[in-house]
Formats: structure tokens, C-alpha cells, sequence
């Protein structure tokens, strides 16, 4: 009985502790009025959060370690080859995960239209984008000075907003 009891703990894979980083918690924070200036209801906060976690899960986090039993394998196999790498190198910033998410949330087409992109990034004619109200797109200017002044990684490249598009086809913004 101990020896099923030893081999079923083996067996089980570590819990992943998951939280959202300093700086993903601290873009969620900056860009909180453009999220509720699209709708005060907590559910809409709420699957604009879910959204942008799970676009950040999409992308693969760390490697979970293995299995307490692989482990155990491991030290009686002989190794032959180096250990894969753990993170991507190509992974969207979670703070610009969180900006790029805001905007998709206040108006999809904002980040799908090369026009609307355009005059966002450029500054030019912001007061016209399709932000709901003039008010909200100049508060859309403010959060994205905002952004710039305190993680300074503002505008993405166009790779970046393709691969966010591509991750988020299919999933209903509303």
C-alpha cells in the first residue's frame, strides 16, 4: 500500500502557481480607465482580463518542471542531448499584451484597421478614431503617454500587432 501511495505521488504533476507579473499588473492599472470607458460592468472588466490572460498563456510560459516520477527517470538515464530552452524569445510583453488588449476592447477595429493603427500610433486625427466618443479617444492618447512614459516600449512593432490579431481571431470582443 505504501508503495502505490509512494508511486501515485510519482506520478503527479507540480501545481503551477500562476500570477500576473509586476509590470503586467502595473499596465492593467494604467490602462483601467480605457477599459471602463468602453463599459463600467464588472463582467466586461472581467472578460477583458480573462482575455489578456489568456493571450499571455497562449504564448507558453515558463516550462513547468516535470513530473516528480521523469525526474526520478532522469537520474538513472544518461543524457545526450542539451535541455531545450524555457522561454520564447519572440513572447509579446505582458504590459504590451495589456495595452495592445485595451485598445482591441475599447474598439477592435482600432488594432484591425491599418488606417485606424496608423492614426493611432501617429497622433494624427485621434479625436476622429472610431474610440466610441472624443472623449475617449483623448483619453486613449493620454494612457498611450501614459504607457510610453513608464515602460517606454510604445509603438509595437507591426509583427507584434499581426501576431496578437492572430491569437485573438476567432474570440468575440463584446
Amino acid at each position: 500500500m505504501l508503495l502505490a501511495a509512494g508511486a501515485w505521488a510519482l506520478s503527479l504533476k507540480p501545481g503551477a502557481v500562476l500570477s500576473d507579473s509586476p509590470k503586467f499588473k502595473e499596465a492593467l492599472r494604467i490602462w483601467h480607465p480605457v477599459v471602463r470607458a468602453r463599459s463600467r460592468a464588472p463582467r466586461s472588466i472581467k472578460r477583458f482580463l480573462n482575455r489578456v490572460r489568456y493571450y499571455a498563456m497562449r504564448q507558453g510560459g515558463d516550462v513547468p518542471d516535470p513530473a516528480p516520477s521523469s525526474r526520478l527517470l532522469r537520474l538513472f538515464q544518461r543524457r545526450t542531448a542539451p535541455p531545450e530552452p524555457s522561454a520564447r524569445d519572440d513572447r509579446i510583453h505582458g504590459e504590451v499584451l495589456v495595452a495592445l488588449g485595451a485598445i482591441q476592447h475599447l474598439n477592435p477595429d482600432l488594432l484591425a484597421s491599418e488606417q485606424h493603427w496608423n492614426s493611432l500610433l501617429s497622433g494624427v486625427g485621434v479625436e476622429s478614431l472610431p474610440a466610441g466618443t472624443k472623449e475617449a479617444a483623448l483619453l486613449l492618447r493620454r494612457i498611450l503617454e501614459d504607457h510610453k512614459a513608464r515602460f517606454g516600449d510604445w509603438p509595437p512593432s507591426q509583427d507584434v500587432r499581426r501576431r496578437l490579431l492572430e491569437m485573438s481571431a476567432g474570440i468575440r470582443i463584446g
